[in-house]
């Protein structure tokens, strides 16, 4: 799904033209800007912390604010671990990615995590991306196995490096005014579908996550697992200046209220 195609759905739940949608959290920012604070890098440590922190007491907080937009967030389910590949060499350390021209989605917060690893962001529409690295217009990319798989990018990138800088996930949205015109009896059909659907959804997409690197060793690439020192070298690198965006973008609230979530959720 597109960026383009995200807002459009999102205007409409907003204004109730659309009554549930599934979309990703890039698209659910374009209306609800907090939701940005989901591009701080390196944050959970596997898909149960995450679990733990959009479930959680945090989760309820940010589904009780979005009502604000007259939208209604009634679950998040996965939408891919988020990994870098590039067709030029092995990926270990941030010094590994300098003068890499890596593809990013038109969103500041990915902007700045690239560039806060030595390398140069290409902000490319995702229509243009696997054009862009098949001409070699971009060296690399970021993205889930799910979408490296679907698009077939693996034929233009020959590495991959298992880093997880992002947990990606899809909102189940409704708009509010017609979630509350249900009866009793519907919107409980409506949630025990909705929650069916995230259990389903979130175990295909966390399979192929931890699958990734038999499925893309399958496919040609060279795949490079990280270590918890060597991501943390990269975490070491992003965080800062991803975290001094969101504060001006955002608000420091919320992007205090995220990390101690995720630091309140490690086990």
């Amino acid at each position: 799904m597109g960026l383009i195609q995200s807002t459009q759905i999102m205007e409409g739940l907003r204004l109730g033209t659309v009554e549930l949608g599934v979309v990703h959290e890039g698209g659910v920012s374009g209306v609800y800007r907090p939701f940005n604070i989901f591009g701080m890098p390196y944050m959970f440590q596997s898909h149960a912390h995450a679990y733990e922190v959009l479930d959680g007491p945090f989760g309820k907080e940010l589904v009780e604010d979005l009502k604000k937009t007259g939208i209604r967030l009634m679950a998040c389910a996965d939408n891919g671990v988020r990994h870098f590949t590039n067709s030029k060499r092995v990926i270990r350390t941030p010094e590994d990615m300098k003068g890499l021209k890596i593809r990013v989605q038109p969103s500041p917060v990915f902007i700045e995590l690239v560039k806060a690893l030595g390398a140069s962001p290409t902000a490319i529409d995702w229509g243009e991306a696997p054009p862009a690295l098949a001409q070699g217009t971009a060296d690399g990319q970021e993205n889930s196995v799910t979408t490296i798989m679907s698009a077939s990018l693996y034929q233009h990138q020959k590495y991959a490096t298992l880093d997880g800088h992002i947990y990606g996930f899809f909102g189940y949205l409704i708009n509010d005014r017609f979630y509350k015109s249900l009866t009793n009896e519907e919107r409980l059909a409506v949630d025990a579908g909705v929650e069916k659907a995230k259990v389903v959804h979130r175990d295909m997409t966390r399979s192929l996550d931890l699958s990734a690197k038999k499925v893309l060793s399958e496919k040609g690439m060279q795949v490079t697992d990280l270590t918890p020192a060597e991501v943390d070298q990269f975490r070491n690198a992003t965080q800062p200046p991803v975290r001094k965006y969101l504060e001006a973008s955002v608000s420091k609230e919320w992007t205090d209220k995220i990390l101690s979530a995720v630091e309140a959720a490690k086990k």
